[in-house]
């Protein structure tokens, strides 16, 4: 059985939307087996979605509202994370290796990013 859901559409360069994450989320069976790496997420609301152990890695979640966004144990390594809103995102063993995180609002996130944030790769 093909997990990989990261399927090409007619719409390539555009950004999925909420309802194409949700979707997929349903049809794969869970966050945990979602996979968007390398996508355009660009602008995307998905405040207050359950994203834990989903595959980012590589994508482009520039602009991103991810308010109060369930993270947790995501792989968002080399993520654009560029003006994201990460406010109250649980981040908790989220891979974010070489993400860039430069202007990303990072309030309120657990753990704290804040206090570590002069050693995250704000590319």
């Amino acid at each position: 059985m093909n997990l990989n859901n990261n399927a090409t559409t007619d719409r390539a360069d555009e950004p999925l939307t909420r309802a194409e994450i949700e979707q997929r989320i349903q049809n794969v069976g869970g966050s945990s087996r979602l996979d968007v790496s390398g996508q355009n997420l660009q602008n995307i609301d998905l405040s207050a979605v359950d994203l834990s152990g989903a595959n980012l890695s590589g994508a482009n979640l520039s602009g991103a509202d991810l308010l109060n966004a369930n993270l947790s144990r995501a792989d968002l390594s080399g993520a654009n994370l560029n003006e994201a809103h990460l406010n109250n995102a649980d981040l908790s063993e989220a891979n974010l290796l070489n993400a860039d995180l430069s202007e990303a609002d990072l309030s309120g996130t657990r753990p704290h990013l804040g206090d570590i944030r002069p050693f995250l790769s704000l590319q």
